[in-house]
């Protein structure tokens, strides 16, 4: 899916085709139904039936339907939906029963549940189906909610999502299909200190720089590793790549969507040279 800056807002605000919905950070699956055969799987055919008895159990002697969800684990956070779905049954439904179940939000129709397949039309038509899909499920007490849609105040509903700590919105235009639709994330940015540098693999960039190895300074005054940042264009990668020798301390400028558990920022993304901060300005305790 395609990514646009926030600028974009403007342009769309006043576009009655084009609604909003809240970029949930969690992984994208399809649940299915089909001749009492109930499924949870990703768009790469991994099946996930099995780590979530819970959902399996709720969705049993359904008609026949296909959804898109968004799976979230428990605090709505990425890790915790890895430690579910990319873990095995067992150590999946052992983290569950200790931290809370992965929960799903319905997003699009596939298969509506009088078995007509509507894949391939508008996503105004798909999503008009999913309110009677969403009732049954929940009416089985299965822990489900459907994608709020912003239909006007763009700007506002984008800012609200950023408050309540979103990661961005997804752009949907009603009379449109899948390559139709579009982010818009928030970005931030922050100084960072080059600690080094790791070698490029095979190919388009051989010989050259992969990453930069970057960090900040701790409360005892030491510059830690936090992370690795790409990003740069072809003649940014060659200056590193001739200049490596002298850009060990020096402070860059990186952008990205959020900060990780472990202090490292998501996405990060090489901006520009620093030279006017000082690498001690570079503290661990600002990369929020």
């Amino acid at each position: 899916m395609k990514e646009k800056q926030i600028s974009e807002l403007a342009n769309i605000e006043k576009d009655n085709d084009i609604v909003l919905g809240w970029k949930v950070d969690g992984y994208d699956e399809i649940l299915c139904s089909k001749n009492g055969l109930v499924q949870l799987f990703n768009k790469s055919g991994a099946d996930h039936s099995a780590k979530v008895p819970h959902i399996i159990s709720a969705c049993k002697d359904m008609p026949d339907f296909a959804i898109r969800v968004e799976a979230i684990g428990p605090g709505g956070t990425i890790s915790s939906t890895k430690s579910i779905l990319g873990s095995g049954p067992e150590r999946a439904i052992a983290y569950q029963k200790e931290h809370g179940s992965l929960t799903l939000m319905a997003h699009d129709v596939i298969l509506t549940v009088d078995g007509h397949n509507i894949s391939k039309d508008p996503f105004g038509v798909r999503v008009s189906f999913l309110n009677d899909i969403i009732r049954s499920l929940l009416e089985r007490r299965l822990k489900i909610s459907q994608e709020h849609l912003c239909y006007r105040d763009k700007k506002g509903f984008f800012n609200h999502v950023i408050n309540l700590g979103g990661e961005g919105v997804v752009a949907k235009r009603l009379s449109g299909y899948d390559k139709d639709m579009f982010k818009i994330k928030r970005v931030k940015t922050w100084d960072v200190v080059i600690i080094g540098f790791t070698e490029a693999n095979p190919g388009k960039f051989e010989g050259l720089i992969g990453a930069i190895i970057y960090g900040a300074h701790n409360e005892a005054g030491d510059l830690v590793e936090l992370g690795k940042s790409s990003g740069m264009d072809n003649a940014q990668r060659t200056f590193f790549t001739v200049n490596r020798a002298n850009m060990h301390g020096r402070v860059i400028e990186i952008k990205g969507q959020e900060v990780g558990s472990k202090g490292a920022i998501r996405f990060p993304r090489f901006i520009r040279l620093r030279d006017d901060k000082l690498p001690i300005s570079c503290l661990v305790k600002d990369i929020t």
